[in-house]
Order: C-alpha cells, then structure tokens, then sequence
C-alpha cells in the first residue's frame, strides 16, 4: 500500500485547450458532496437529495489548477481564476466533464503505473 503524500499535476488536451489539473481526493469529493447534499421532508417520507449540477460544477472547479489557449469567442485568451471556470462549466457542461474524466482517467493510470514498478 502506498501513501498520497501530495498531489500531482496531470496535463491533458481536451480539443484546442490544455488543461492542468489534480484528480481530487475521496476525502476531498466526500466534502463536496456533503455540501451539496440536503434533506429534504420529515420523518419516513425524509430522503437526500444532491443538487448534483451544483456539484459538478464544483469537482471541476477544485479539479482544474490552469489552462492554456482558452479563448473567448473574441479570440482572447480566457484567464484560469474560479469564476471563469465556474462560467465554462456553466456554458459547456459537456468539455468540462470531459476534462474532469480525462485528468481522473490519466492520473488513474499514472498511479496505476507507479504500483506496478
């Protein structure tokens, strides 16, 4: 068994943009959800629920650390602070679960990799 003593930053290429990011820890995506996470009703007709776009929304935010070549339709560069993250996810949900999935995926087999050396 090996310690995460710190986190890594895993590089990908979603379309014309590169992303730099940190696969978020259990504890990290525990906090997250708990935090989007209410009960609703009362007694036995009491369940969770999860505002779970909310929570995506934030799982990208934590994920993503920078980027280069993001652009506005203008052509300008697009600078990498939480707000304008919060702004893509809310405009292309779809790019920012693809950046998500693929910094999981590559830091996943990087760590893969490491057990097995």
């Amino acid at each position: 068994m090996r310690l995460r003593t710190e986190k890594t930053t895993i590089t990908v290429q979603v379309g014309d943009i590169t992303v730099h990011g940190q696969k978020l820890t259990p504890t990290e995506l525990d906090q997250l959800r708990e935090s989007h996470t209410t009960w609703k009703g009362s007694g036995r007709t009491s369940r969770e629920v999860t505002d779970t776009i909310a929570l995506a929304r934030d799982i990208f935010v934590r994920t993503v650390t920078g980027w280069e070549n993001a652009q506005d339709t203008h052509g300008n560069d697009i600078p990498c602070t939480d707000e304008n993250k919060r702004l893509v996810y809310e405009h292309d949900q779809q790019f920012a679960a693809q950046v998500v999935e693929a910094i999981n995926g590559a830091a996943e087999a990087r760590e893969d990799l490491r057990e097995k050396n």
